[in-house]
This record gives structure tokens, C-alpha cells and sequence, in this order.
């Protein structure tokens, strides 16, 4: 999938891996933005869930831990 890491050098892993944290980091924000607006909108009722947490674990199959994690979060960005 992601193919091989082993012929990369130390150096290449080591620098993908900063890139990669900063990709993860810029695209956290994005999600939590967007669970924040699908609240305020209350998008998540139109489309049939009870609540935002069942919105995370149905329709994003996050785990639980990860649901809480990221709708507390997202509802301090308001």
C-alpha cells in the first residue's frame, strides 16, 4: 500500500516522517472544523443521527475514544 521503507535511508524516513506529522496536524484542524460546523448546522439530524457521536461511530467509523475525542474538541473551536 504504501510500498516499501526499508530502501529508504535513515534520512528520507526520518524526513518524511516530520512531513507526514505536519500533513496530520493540518488535516486534524480541517476535520475538527468541519464536525464543528456539521453540529452548528445540525446536519447530523438531517440526515438521521441521534446525535453527533452516533454521526462519528455510524457514518465516520471512528472508534469510540476518537468520536469523544474529536467532537469535545471540535466544540472548543466555537
Amino acid at each position: 500500500m504504501f510500498g516499501s521503507l526499508s530502501s529508504l535511508s535513515d534520512h528520507q524516513v526520518l524526513a518524511n516522517i516530520d512531513t507526514i506529522v505536519v500533513q496530520d496536524r493540518k488535516l486534524t484542524l480541517k476535520l475538527l472544523v468541519h464536525l464543528n460546523e456539521i453540529e452548528r448546522r445540525k446536519l447530523h439530524l438531517n440526515l438521521g443521527y441521534s446525535s453527533m457521536f452516533d454521526y462519528c461511530r455510524s457514518r465516520l467509523r471512528l472508534s469510540e475514544p476518537a468520536a469523544v475525542r474529536r467532537i469535545r474538541t471540535a466544540r472548543c473551536l466555537a
